[in-house]
C-alpha cells in the first residue's frame, strides 16, 4: 500500500523497478553532505570535453541540473537550498551557466553568443545544436569520393575531394581476356578469349 503523499511520484512509473528509482532520486538524502556533494560536481564538473557531443552534452547538463534543483527544493522550507533552487530555476543563470561550461574550443562562438542582447534559454540550445551538426564531415557515399569540408583563406568553406583511380584505357586489354587456345598452340592469346576466337572458328 502506498501513501497518498507519494503515490504521485510512482504513479507514472511504468514498472516496479522504475517507481522504486523514482522514490530514491527523490529521497536519497541521508546527510547535507550527500547534497553538497551533488551541489559541488554541477558546479566544478559540468565543463564539456571536446570529444562528447553537442546533443549529450546539453541532454546530460539538463538532466542534471533538473534532479539538483528538485533534490533542493526537497530540504526543508527554511533551508538554505531552497534558495539555490530558486537560483537555478532562473532561466538566464541556467543560459549562461551552460554557455560557461563550453569547451575552450569553441570560445568565439561563446563570446559571440553572449554578446547578444535579450537572449533566450532554447534560442541558445537550438544554436548550438545548429552549429554542432553543421561542423560534421560529410558521410562518403557509394562509388563517390570522401567530400570534406573546411575553411578556406577567405574564411568561406570549401570543399575537397579525393581524386577517382585511374582509369584502365580501353586499348589496354582487361586482366582474364585470353584465350586458352591460341595460348596452347603459341600464337597470340590476348584481347580475346577462346569462345570469340576466329583463328579458332577457322582452324
Amino acid at each position: 500500500m502506498v501513501n497518498m503523499s507519494i503515490s504521485h511520484i510512482v504513479s507514472k512509473a511504468p514498472t516496479a523497478k522504475d517507481a522504486w528509482q523514482a522514490l530514491q532520486d527523490r529521497f536519497n538524502h541521508r546527510n547535507p553532505t550527500t547534497l553538497y556533494i551533488f551541489v559541488k560536481s554541477f558546479f566544478t564538473s559540468m565543463s564539456m570535453a571536446d570529444s562528447i557531443p553537442m546533443l549529450d552534452h546539453i541532454n546530460g547538463y539538463e538532466n542534471y541540473l533538473r534532479q539538483l534543483v528538485q533534490h533542493c527544493k526537497d530540504t526543508l522550507s527554511d533551508d538554505p537550498y531552497q534558495y539555490l533552487a530558486n537560483y537555478l530555476s532562473n532561466k538566464k543563470i541556467k543560459l549562461h551557466h551552460l554557455l560557461m561550461i563550453l569547451p575552450d574550443s569553441i570560445a568565439n562562438i561563446v563570446d559571440n553568443l553572449q554578446s547578444k542582447t535579450d537572449l533566450k534559454y532554447l534560442d541558445i540550445r537550438t544554436r548550438l545544436l545548429e552549429l554542432a551538426s553543421s561542423s560534421i564531415v560529410d558521410t562518403p557515399k557509394k562509388n563517390k569520393p570522401l567530400s570534406i569540408k573546411s575553411k578556406g583563406k577567405n574564411g568561406q568553406s570549401t570543399t575537397h575531394q579525393q581524386p577517382n583511380p585511374t582509369r584502365v584505357s580501353k586499348t589496354v586489354p582487361a586482366k582474364g581476356n585470353e584465350c586458352s587456345w591460341c595460348k596452347s598452340q603459341n600464337l597470340p592469346f590476348s584481347s580475346h578469349i577462346f569462345k570469340t576466337c576466329q583463328k579458332l572458328k577457322n582452324h
